[in-house]
């Protein structure tokens, strides 16, 4: 199970030895490790699974505990009493994949934030900054402003 999701976030995640100064190493550090998916088993690492499923479809496909059920052929009640058993939630194992897909997401340059909004099934754009923010403690806007001004500067010809 691990193993297909540790290949998204370290191909995703750039390289953090290629001559970065200390404080951009500090930066990967604090935002990118915080965001990494959550290491679950059972049917919380089912529910992981089939969030990271959905979002690599790329079509913004819903993150709601009914589709998922679904996708795991059992009842949303199931799940849900599945997951109280295991000491969590939907809400909580949703946003944490969320959170690692909005880093991930945000260090795109080609991605809007209202694009990362919706491919996130945020209900809009705000609910995704509010949420940010929450996971984050600064704006999705500030963290793209922080990546772009700490990334190691393209030595040939750039995006």
């Amino acid at each position: 199970m691990n193993s297909g999701m540790n290949e998204v976030s370290d191909e995703s995640i750039p390289d953090t030895n290629t001559g970065i100064n200390a404080f951009s190493h500090e930066f990967y550090t604090t935002f990118v490790m915080t965001s990494e998916l959550p290491q679950c088993f059972g049917h919380s690492g089912r529910v992981v699974e089939a969030l990271v499923a959905r979002l690599q479809a790329d079509k913004g496909l819903s993150l709601s505990v009914g589709e998922i059920a679904q996708d795991l052929d059992i009842s949303k009640r199931t799940l849900q009493r599945k997951l109280d058993a295991q000491g969590t939630k939907f809400s909580i194992l949703r946003d944490q994949v969320r959170r690692h897909y909005a880093v991930l997401y945000l260090m795109r340059e080609d991605l809007t934030i209202g694009t990362i909004s919706n491919r996130l099934d945020f209900s809009d754009r705000t609910s995704f900054t509010n949420a940010f923010k929450r996971w984050m403690a600064i704006s999705p806007r500030t963290f793209r402003n922080m990546y772009k001004s700490e990334k190691p500067k393209d030595n040939g010809s750039g995006s």
